[in-house]
């Protein structure tokens, strides 16, 4: 058992936010019961209440009094401490004190106590109570001595020197040791048509728009940047247009930038290989190397045994956890981002006060906590190796598309486009089939492609992005019927695959042609009672 467990005692006062745990710096101030007090006025009350405490409740209140038989005084009880330990994949560098792994997170229950006592003791309501959550910093991890092993605080600066250092190790051991996240060998390595050159560190060279086919470039490698441009009509962000490219290839000052961009200069001077995410930014003019730690409430407990906990609590939105800032973002919810991401050799998120890295072989964040390796079948960052049936694929591509039709563009016409990169690469692992550019299917596949369905949400029919059995006719969450793979083509499928078959031979520019036609409508289904034969 780890010494927190063994060894808690009451808490002493402690600092109000995460930047003073960090930095040590700063007037003591409240206990651990303000934090608890703060959290429970904040996600349970369904009615403004005091900061310093539930208020002045009564059985009028609407909390937990409609839950209750009886009359219920305002009084709750917390209970049930309960810590999370999670396991090192590497337990070869970590400490004895550690036992193998890390302790992540601290859970306690609270609910409502009710008036009349049981055998002196007040009767608690356990079966509905609530739960608060924190995440949890133990000294013994923050002090391993092996720094695989070793907890971290998030740093006060995005780009702190030891956040610098941290992301070129990630970098670093993908490329050594990640043979899945390899691109395979070629002599003269792929370059866009144009990139943006950075200029010079101390700025003595601006940044200026370069064209691959023309500039002599020693350094063939680059770094990508993923963002949301934002609304553009109000805050339109730079772009290469004919009337400015000449002045764009000149160089670019740093005030021309959007934030967003800027803050990706910053970071390209110290990172390469990778794409980077402005994941916290919901527009370009955002920018996402600031962070406010000072507002991030935390507290710092001792123990009699020397050891202290940091804690601070999570929310609804999970910010702060991988869940929260990566997959929950808005950035995670654009129909572009999700090709961005999904072909991206490497990827580092900046999140709101975290950095977040991911690839085909591990996740890693700042804070070092313990994370799965990425899973095999994950379809957030498409395969690179071609070692999987070609039913693995297919399904892979239904998962793909399933998660894509949740996403939203700016742009309607961009449907098809959107998942065009990913459907390239594909074609690779599925080389003699052919794929439906203008209905998003694959032909080889198509039987089970057809069966598809909306499975919630109110479906949008965009007339004339694709024909009306895909998908891509829609904006709405669509979904397939599972199973089926035993080569046996269900009947609806079946008949309705001969027949786009059928015509599809009659047509000498499939792709450009299929589903053309002008005319429209919905088919309603109708019984005839009485139908008499006429003379």
């Amino acid at each position: 058992m780890a010494p927190i467990y063994r060894d808690l005692i009451l808490p002493i006062p402690a600092k109000r936010s995460l930047a003073r745990c960090i930095d040590d710096s700063g007037p003591v101030s409240q206990a651990f019961c303000w934090i608890i007090r703060k959290i429970i006025c904040r996600d349970w009350a369904v009615r403004p209440m005091e900061e310093w405490g539930v208020g002045p409740l009564s059985d009028k209140d609407p909390q937990f009094s409609d839950l209750l038989d009886e009359a219920w005084d305002g009084r709750v009880r917390i209970y049930k401490l309960k810590y999370t330990f999670e396991s090192l994949q590497d337990t070869a560098g970590s400490d004895p004190q550690q036992m193998g792994g890390m302790i992540t997170f601290m859970t306690l229950e609270f609910g409502p106590i009710a008036p009349e006592a049981l055998d002196g003791e007040p009767v608690l309501h356990d079966d509905i109570s609530q739960v608060l959550r924190f995440k949890v910093f133990d000294s013994v991890d923050l002090e391993a001595t092996d720094a695989e092993c070793q907890r971290r605080l998030p740093s006060q600066q995005t780009l702190s020197e030891r956040n610098v250092e941290m992301m070129q190790s990630w970098i670093k051991d993908c490329e050594s040791n990640h043979e899945k996240c390899q691109l395979p060998p070629r002599q003269d390595p792929w370059l866009p048509t144009r990139l943006l050159d950075i200029g010079s560190s101390d700025g003595s060279r601006p940044p200026r728009v370069i064209e691959t086919g023309t500039t002599a470039i020693i350094d063939k490698t680059y770094a990508a940047l993923s963002h949301m441009w934002g609304d553009a009509a109000t805050a339109p962000p730079l772009q290469a247009m004919q009337f400015n490219y000449g002045g764009l290839k000149d160089g670019i000052t740093f005030t021309r930038l959007p934030p967003s961009f800027t803050d990706a200069v910053e970071t390209c001077h110290r990172n390469a290989k990778v794409t980077i995410v402005s994941t916290s930014s919901t527009s370009s003019q955002d920018g996402f190397l600031a962070r406010d730690l000072p507002n991030v409430t935390a507290v710092r407990t001792l123990f009699d045994n020397g050891q202290s906990l940091t804690v601070t609590p999570t929310d609804d939105r999970q910010s702060g956890l991988r869940n929260g800032d990566v997959e929950g973002s808005r950035w995670n919810t654009r129909g572009w981002t999700m090709q961005e991401r999904a072909l991206s050799t490497r990827t580092i998120h900046f999140c709101r006060n975290k950095i977040y890295f991911e690839c085909r072989g591990c996740l890693k964040s700042e804070e070092n906590e313990p994370e799965e390796a990425r899973p095999s079948d994950s379809f957030q960052l498409f395969p690179r190796s071609s070692d999987q049936d070609s039913s693995m694929w297919y399904d892979r591509w239904m998962r793909i598309v399933t998660g894509y039709s949740r996403r939203r563009l700016t742009v309607s016409s961009d449907k098809l486009t959107a998942i065009q990169s990913i459907a390239n690469d594909m074609l690779q692992h599925v080389p003699t089939d052919t794929y439906i550019s203008s209905a998003a299917m694959w032909l080889s596949n198509l039987n089970h492609e057809l069966l598809w369905y909306v499975q919630s949400g109110i479906p949008r029919r965009i007339l004339g992005r694709a024909p009306s059995w895909s998908w891509a006719s829609l904006d709405a969450n669509i979904s397939f019927v599972k199973g089926r793979r035993d080569g046996e083509k269900p009947a609806e499928a079946a008949q309705l695959l001969r027949e786009i078959k059928r015509k599809m031979d009659k047509i000498e520019e499939k792709e450009k042609n299929l589903g053309k036609a002008q005319p429209s409508g919905y088919l309603k289904e109708i019984v005839i009672a009485h139908l008499r034969r006429q003379k």
